[in-house]
């Protein structure tokens, strides 16, 4: 007797599964990054959500990629789900991200009120997603579907406009001031879009539109100056980027907490076309960071250091 409840308890178990299965298809109408079975999930939670003892019928009519999964947005997919109920459209955000113990998470909610755990909007995260990676489209989307353009990131404290200058997407920029965002705004560090234009040397364009919205261009650019002179450089957009700080005021001598100026940062990092507009300037050779040492102590190369020599005769 036991044996016999327990198959038709299997065989109950069993019907079950198919008709869930058989009730949410596994594939959608549209585009989607979501695995078959993970699609099922998906819209079984959307239908979750969407309970309304007033209409019976709803269907899911369309999916569409609003932001693309790439390795600069962290593999993290943003679409919109269409759903129709009883004859209107209700469209849901989906997020989906690689979880840390294998497989995809994926957050879902309305679009006019999608909320993650930490509060901020879901359209919001993918906004910062689409200004860092330089993608227009995907931006225009959300704005248009109604994300602030001025939110900020929860842990990072940056704008989608600071994200774009902190990821040197010139274009971007632009857009998203046209799209009212606030150059004055600042991150968790305190700091605005135009210090960051520096960090992988935006175009002179979009950094003088910064400048232009700037509560303190001139400590702003001082920041960005330093910026432009430091890391991988680009041989072209970064020694113009440093013409035009210098030439729109930027202070040739300014000091990071640590004490390097523009020229020092340029030598350790071997930009030689860097060093050259500066010394050409007049930046101080003689000036020391924390670790007592100059532009010429801190030379990357021999090339560096012959730059800096004939330089400094110059300057005596």
């Amino acid at each position: 007797m036991t044996n016999q409840v327990l198959k038709l308890a299997i065989a109950t178990l069993l019907l079950l599964v198919l008709a869930a299965c058989a009730s949410a298809p596994s594939t959608v109408p549209g585009k989607t990054a979501a695995s078959p079975l993970l699609q099922r999930d998906i819209l079984q939670f959307i239908l979750a959500l969407d309970s309304d003892k007033d209409c019976n019928q709803r269907k899911l009519v369309n999916t569409e990629v609003i932001v693309p999964p790439t390795s600069a947005n962290n593999f993290t997919s943003v679409e919109r789900w269409t759903l129709d109920r009883c004859g209107k459209p209700t469209f849901y955000r989906v997020t989906m991200n690689p979880s840390p113990q294998g497989g995809t998470d994926f957050r879902v909610g309305p679009e006019t009120t999608t909320r993650s755990p930490s509060g901020a909007s879901l359209a919001m995260t993918s906004l910062i997603s689409a200004a860092g990676s330089g993608r227009i489209d995907a931006a225009t989307t959300l704005l248009d579907g109604g994300a602030n353009v001025n939110e900020k990131d929860s842990r990072s404290g940056d704008t989608p406009l600071i994200r774009a200058a902190l990821n040197g997407r010139s274009e971007m920029v632009l857009f998203l001031l046209k799209r009212g965002a606030d150059a004055k705004a600042t991150n968790n560090e305190g700091e605005t879009a135009l210090t960051y234009v520096g960090t992988r040397c935006l175009s002179p364009d979009a950094a003088k539109t910064l400048m232009a919205s700037a509560t303190n261009a001139k400590e702003e650019i001082n920041k960005a100056l330093l910026n432009a002179a430091t890391g991988p450089h680009d041989p072209v957009s970064c020694p113009s980027l440093v013409k035009f700080f210098v030439e729109n005021g930027a202070d040739l001598n300014f000091q990071s907490s640590y004490g390097n100026t523009a020229l020092i940062l340029a030598s350790m990092w071997g930009h030689s076309a860097v060093v050259r507009f500066l010394l050409s300037k007049g930046a101080n050779t003689s000036l020391k960071n924390k670790d007592g040492k100059t532009a010429l102590d801190e030379a990357k190369n021999r090339e560096i250091r012959g730059i800096l020599t004939d330089g400094k005769r110059g300057q005596q």
